[in-house]
């Protein structure tokens, strides 16, 4: 018999070995906030760094935009390219597929006219760079402290 086996420290040692990393990271990434916060890490690599997932330059991939994107773009003072025209494309990224160990971002590629903007950019533009990986562990901290405490009831 061990000097705490009759104490609360006995019970939380208990509690945080049952803790599952795997089942605490789906229920973190889960969350429908922390999904919204991965999905504009991404797109803002995009629209503000102008940067694929790998840290390459989007204008170093596919060269500049179309004639009209560019005109549409210097009137909205943008001269980079970020994959950003009508917001529609960034609109739809979304987290799918967590598991215990990470999950997915996928976004709808086929513009209006046809265009796959995969074929073009490649699928890299969905994903986080190392930096946007580093940004979100410091999202992600609070949010494993709280479900940590949940479960530890402190």
């Amino acid at each position: 018999m061990g000097i705490f086996d009759k104490t609360p420290i006995r019970k939380l040692l208990t509690d945080i070995a049952a803790i599952n990393a795997g089942e605490l990271f789906i229920s973190v990434i889960s969350d429908q906030q922390t999904r919204k916060d991965i999905v504009k890490l991404n797109t803002n690599q995009m629209k503000l760094e102008f940067k694929n997932s790998e840290g390459v330059l989007l204008s170093d991939i596919g060269g500049g935009y179309a004639d009209q994107t560019l005109a549409d773009g210097k009137k909205q003072g943008r001269f980079k390219v970020d994959l950003y025209v009508s917001g529609e494309f960034h609109e739809s990224f979304e987290v799918v597929n967590v598991t215990s160990s990470g999950f997915t971002i996928k976004s709808n590629p086929i513009m209006d006219d046809g265009t796959n903007l995969f074929n073009r950019w490649g699928e890299e533009i969905e994903g986080l760079t190392f930096e946007s990986l580093d940004k979100l562990s410091l999202f992600l901290i609070p949010r494993y402290q709280s479900d940590i405490r949940k479960k530890l009831i402190l």
